[in-house]
């Protein structure tokens, strides 16, 4: 069942399988969002200034080699990234609103970690 939430503060959301086409509002602090899914696109949005980490180690796209794409935004854009997995699965990550000097968003796999920087 698609989720959908705003959060501000230091949080945790899980993702699980479902129809996938979840959306997730972030808030202030470093919030984590847990993938345990297998399908769908979701939408993860980072409203404050600092990372929120997104953990994939549970779901079914858990290493790197996982990932088929990532299209980077442009312009006022450039802080959100498209990922696109092998499986079909894909998130949309929304970091435009975070400094281009920081990091947006801090994705972990199995095999490593990855780090997508803001925008603005």
């Amino acid at each position: 069942m698609p989720s959908s939430g705003s959060t501000g503060g230091n949080d945790v959301y899980n993702i699980y399988d479902g129809t996938g086409n979840s959306t997730i509002n972030l808030g202030t602090g470093h919030d984590t969002v847990n993938f345990f899914t297998a399908h769908g696109n979701d939408t993860i949005t980072n409203g404050g200034t600092g990372a929120d980490t997104v953990n994939f180690k549970g779901s079914a796209t858990d290493v790197l080699t996982d990932i088929q794409s990532i299209t980077q935004g442009t312009g006022a854009h450039s802080g959100d990234y498209l990922i696109e997995f092998t499986d079909g699965q894909s998130v949309d990550l929304i970091g435009h609103g975070v400094s281009s000097t920081k990091n947006a968003f801090t994705l972990e796999f199995h095999d490593g970690t990855l780090n997508l920087k803001g925008g603005s």
